[in-house]
This record gives C-alpha cells, sequence and structure tokens, in this order.
C-alpha cells in the first residue's frame, strides 16, 4: 500500500506483477530490472516496500526488503529515473524517505544508523566512501562474433583514483573473464588491456574520491567467430 507516490500530477507504484504509472490512463513501465526486482524482494514482507522521490534528478526510489536482509527490515532499492526511462539497483537500508523540501536535502531513516541526509558532499559523514557502478552484460555487436577490446577511453570528472573493471564472456552462461580493477587517474587519456568475448559488463569504482560518469568508449575488435 505505500509503494506508491506522485509527482508532478502522474501516479507511480510497484504492482503485483510489475511497476505501473498513471498519467491518465494505467499503463505498466518497461523495467530492465523487473526479474531481478521481483526475485530479489522477500515476498512475505512485501507491505514494508514504499516509495519515495529524488525529484532534484527525476527518480522514483521504491525500498524493499530483500531475501537477503540482516536487518529484517528495508535494505534494497530499484529505482526509476522518469526523464531518461532508465533502472538501477543496489543496497540501502532505509525505512523513511522524505525528499527536499521540508527539509534542504532528502532524508531517510536506517533502523540500524540513525538519520541520513542525501545528496550533499561525497564522503561517508566524513569518512571515505566506496562507491560504484556497474552496468548488465550487453552484447558487442550482434553477440554472435568473438571480439577484443583493447582500450579503454574515460569519460570522466573525478576527485583520486578511479578504477575500471571489464567482466567479459564468451556465452551467456559463462565463464567470466576479469580484468581490473584497471587504476585510472586524472590525467589517463586512454587505458589497454586485453579481453575477449561476445558480452561485455563494465564497473567504475572509486575508494577515497568521487566520479561523475560521461560518455567512456571502449575500443573493439574483431576476433573469430569462435
Amino acid at each position: 500500500p505505500d509503494a506508491v507516490t506522485t509527482v508532478d500530477g502522474v501516479v507511480y507504484w510497484w504492482g503485483f506483477d510489475g511497476f505501473y504509472i498513471f498519467d491518465g490512463s494505467v499503463r505498466r513501465l518497461e523495467c530492465s530490472v523487473q526479474n531481478y526486482a521481483a526475485n530479489d524482494l522477500s515476498k512475505g514482507q512485501k507491505e514494508k516496500t514504499f516509495a519515495g522521490l529524488i525529484n532534484k534528478y527525476n527518480e522514483i526510489i521504491f525500498l524493499y526488503q530483500s531475501n537477503s536482509s540482516v536487518t529484517g527490515e528495508c535494505d534494497s532499492y530499484v529505482k526509476f529515473n522518469r526523464k531518461l526511462g532508465s533502472w538501477d539497483v543496489g543496497l540501502m537500508d532505509r525505512c523513511v524517505w522524505v525528499d527536499q523540501g521540508l527539509f534542504t536535502n532528502p532524508t531517510a531513516y536506517s533502523p540500524t544508523s540513525g538519520t541520513f541526509v542525501h545528496e550533499t558532499g561525497s564522503t561517508a559523514n566524513g569518512d571515505s566512501l566506496n562507491s560504484y557502478c556497474e552496468s548488465a552484460f550487453f552484447d558487442l555487436d550482434t553477440g554472435t562474433e568473438v571480439l577484443l577490446v583493447d582500450q579503454l577511453v574515460p569519460d570522466l570528472v573525478q576527485t583520486g583514483d578511479a578504477y575500471f573493471t571489464l567482466t567479459a564472456r564468451g556465452f551467456a552462461r559463462g565463464p567470466d573473464t576479469v580484468k581490473g580493477p584497471l587504476t585510472v587517474t586524472s590525467t589517463d587519456k586512454s587505458i589497454y588491456t586485453r579481453i575477449r568475448g561476445r558480452q561485455l559488463k563494465v564497473k567504475i569504482s572509486s575508494l577515497t574520491g568521487s566520479f561523475l560518469l560521461g560518455n567512456t568508449r571502449v575500443r573493439i575488435k574483431p576476433d573469430g567467430g569462435r
């Protein structure tokens, strides 16, 4: 009942079989992480799920208790960017969420660590913030040819070092080949590596600094059809 929110006169909610929108008519949202979220959700605790807004970034966040929760409370989220139509998932133990308005920044309550002010600074309350973002696997070309990735051209605004990890697959069911983490400093124009596969995923992380991700590129060459 709380997995619903309204913004700009449009209603968004997480239903029993997917995510929905009402903007004059009810329709189902295309969701690239639907299966992940549905399988990760603790069905017996689904009524704890609630929705919140990060309106500054056009985001709607659904916080829920996962099957692997160690606190017995909401510990995970699935997030929708209503401007881009994109989805992402992650871990965050929050049981109350209030968007900026009443407060200067979005503010949320953790059942284990108290109250948090979000979207401010780039540290973990003064400590180093281990942050990352990671893509899903995507096909290299049509996914039928084995291709070689031999160069990474980073597009980042960063403080401190950033790290790229490339994971390739020759087949959808693996096995995986991993290269990295590859260190990228603020002066690096390109990073050379060698990894082969039909599919690739990319992870960008930071241990002590921060990064703003732009349009990072990889160089790909044909490497046979095995």
